[in-house]
């Protein structure tokens, strides 16, 4: 059994090695197969055989170029004078090269060079080429770049480009001259680059980037936290803020401040008039004074601007720069400080009720010291406490400052309170209390709450 195996490796390593030197002998009046000369594929040939075939294909010859829409126009090869002029050196190609490498060749291919096998006449072909309809630049329709669609509600996305006939005229003579002298006898002209192409096509990294930076910015959704109404800052105005310079993303920062200091002046209610149903029956209109909201408008447009680029939906508060009590009609609420200059009485309301009352002593209107009038807030609370009044320092147990240097402090030097004792001993614009009445004060109020000062005149 093993003696005749021996024997089957022994002849058929006899027949490869014969089979092997068969192919040497061929390849010695042959080209191996792989060879190429001047891009023409020539394996297998003898010098005659090559002459003839190439002859042959020359008389045959027409050059077909294939549109980018498919269509097709030819110039024949006699049009061009198209000759085959085969090198006396395909002889000595062939007796050149390495026969006993022919599995070498047949694996890895060989390119020859032989001189010129294909000529033609490059002035007639340029004529023959103009004729074409191809290249009639009347009929040329330019590439369009990929570009970015305008905002619809659905948002941004990438109209794509536009591939145009323009003919790009060096890529094609480049490609004309490889085809002839290869004999190939179809030409692409797409797949050869011979058309102007689009520069920005859809699938561009930075459009796709711009167009998902675009679709996240104006898919930012805030709703604000706003009295009676829905206040929606999204795509529908945002996309209006929007700008793309070398497929960047820019905002107008100058529009977002302008709509911020549109919801300042809608939802601002500090320096305005508000109404006071006051304690003794009459509702009066206070006019003056800084409580009230105040939106911070550089802080909410850089609010605005980082909820942008994070595109977010969310749900907040406009930021404020001061607060009060209530989005209600009337900002200050049900906890407030009532000051009647009028009657020298002072009112505080807590969560509604009447929880302190007191006679006061104001400023002095006679010498032009008159407390103001207004809406104000307590701006803090402190415990021993010197005022200035006049060239006069005071020391007083308790002080509640509300504008401009005035606030609700206790007057130990005082016995009265009440009635026109303003008008002639007056302050310099604090409001004075009794020690009692002042401590039960500062004990219960809160800073920031409202004190709305206010004269009651006859007509009122």
């Amino acid at each position: 059994m093993k003696r005749n195996v021996r024997v089957a490796v022994g002849l058929l390593l006899l027949l490869l090695v014969a089979a092997y030197f068969i192919m040497v002998i061929y390849f010695r009046s042959h080209f191996i197969f792989g060879t190429k000369i001047s891009q023409i594929e020539v394996g297998g040939m003898s010098a005659e055989e090559l002459d003839e075939q190439l002859r042959q294909r020359a008389e045959e010859y027409r050059l077909t170029f294939v549109t980018w829409d498919q269509n097709e126009e030819s110039i024949p090869g006699e049009s061009i004078g198209l000759q085959v002029t085969l090198s006396e050196k395909i002889r000595g190609l062939i007796r050149k090269q390495n026969a006993f490498a022919w599995p070498y060749v047949l694996i890895k291919g060989s390119s020859l060079q032989a001189g010129q096998v294909v000529s033609y006449d490059r002035q007639a072909c340029r004529t023959e080429l103009e004729k074409l309809k191809f290249m009639q630049k009347s009929t040329w329709l330019p590439s369009e770049n990929a570009y970015i669609s305008e905002y619809t509600e659905d948002g941004y996305r990438i109209i794509p480009e536009v591939y145009g006939s323009e003919i790009r005229r060096q890529e094609l003579d480049v490609a004309v001259e490889e085809a002839i002298c290869s004999m190939t006898e179809v030409l692409d002209l797409a797949a050869s680059d011979c058309y102007i192409e689009p520069e920005v096509t859809a699938e561009n990294e930075k459009l796709q980037e711009t167009v998902d930076t675009l679709n996240r910015y104006v898919g930012t959704v805030i709703r604000y936290e706003v009295p009676q109404e829905e206040e929606i800052l999204d795509g529908t105005l945002i996309h209006q803020w929007l700008s793309v310079e070398d497929q960047k993303v820019k905002i107008d920062e100058q529009s977002v401040a302008a709509y911020v200091y549109g919801l300042a002046k809608k939802y601002n209610t500090a320096y305005h008039a508000r109404k006071l149903a006051t304690s003794y029956g009459r509702t009066i209109s206070v006019i003056g004074g800084d409580y009230g909201w105040k939106v911070d408008t550089a802080a909410e447009k850089e609010m605005i601007l980082k909820d942008i680029r994070a595109g977010e939906s969310i749900k907040r508060e406009l930021v404020y720069a001061q607060k009060a009590n209530s989005h209600e009609e009337n900002d200050y609420g049900t906890t407030y400080v009532e000051i009647n200059l009028t009657a020298q009485h002072l009112f505080y309301y807590k969560e509604g009720k009447l929880v302190l009352e007191a006679d006061l002593v104001s400023g002095n209107p006679k010498l032009g010291n008159g407390t103001l009038t207004g809406a104000y807030s307590v701006m803090y609370k402190q415990r021993e406490a010197v005022i200035t009044e006049g060239e006069e320092k005071k020391r007083v147990s308790y002080w509640l400052p509300f504008a401009n240097g005035a606030g609700i402090c206790d007057a130990i030097w005082r016995t009265r309170f009440g009635s026109s004792i303003y008008k002639d001993d007056g302050t310099e614009g604090c409001v004075e209390l009794s020690v009692v009445n002042m401590k039960d004060l500062y004990e219960q109020i809160e800073a920031g709450c409202p004190v709305l000062i206010y004269e009651l005149t006859q007509g009122d």
